[in-house]
């Protein structure tokens, strides 16, 4: 074997055990985001949790089928042609204060910390996650992947917040 192949062999060798420790040191994804709602925070958490209102605002949603009413539910999506599972678990409900729940599936599992705080007139919703791929080449991946993670929750809570406004206006009128 001639000197440049094994160089070329040792190179990747490296970069791919370079990769694999990404893993390793970066297990997780961690995003922030925090919304301004133009509503109370009494309805801010009922749309939360309302499962009926999930499709307009959770991108690729097909259905929502209860497990365990107001604690555990199957989620079906649809992305990129492909159908995927999520168990979606409420761990904590404190009513117009937080809400902790969790998204599980076959290939990553995310940990969702809601906050809110407000008035009669509008809520501060504070988001936190914590996304975990299930296996050492994902949590690779997620480890650079963190601005896509977090354009993608920042996009879905802007149209949370939308929907609930929109919701919030109807309903008052």
């Amino acid at each position: 074997m001639s000197n440049g192949v094994k160089y070329l062999l040792a190179g990747i060798a490296v970069v791919a055990m370079g990769f694999v420790t990404m893993g390793l040191l970066h297990p997780t994804v961690k995003c922030q985001t925090q919304t301004e709602i133009s509503v109370p925070p009494d309805y801010v958490f009922n749309s939360i949790t309302d499962t009926s209102l999930m499709k307009q605002w959770f991108n690729g949603l097909q259905s929502v089928k209860a497990e365990i009413p107001d604690k555990k539910y199957i989620l079906k999506l649809i992305q990129k042609d492909k159908t995927m599972d999520l168990v979606l678990t409420y761990d904590t409900l404190k009513p117009n204060s937080s809400c902790v729940f969790s998204f599980d599936s076959e290939v990553y599992s995310s940990d969702y910390n809601l906050t809110l705080s407000g008035d009669s007139l509008r809520t501060t919703l504070h988001v936190q996650t914590v996304t975990r791929g299930k296996n050492i080449f994902l949590r690779s991946m997620f480890a650079l992947s963190r601005p896509y993670f977090q354009q993608q929750q920042d996009s879905m809570f802007s149209r949370f917040k939308n929907v609930v406004e929109n919701n919030y206006s109807f309903q008052r009128k």
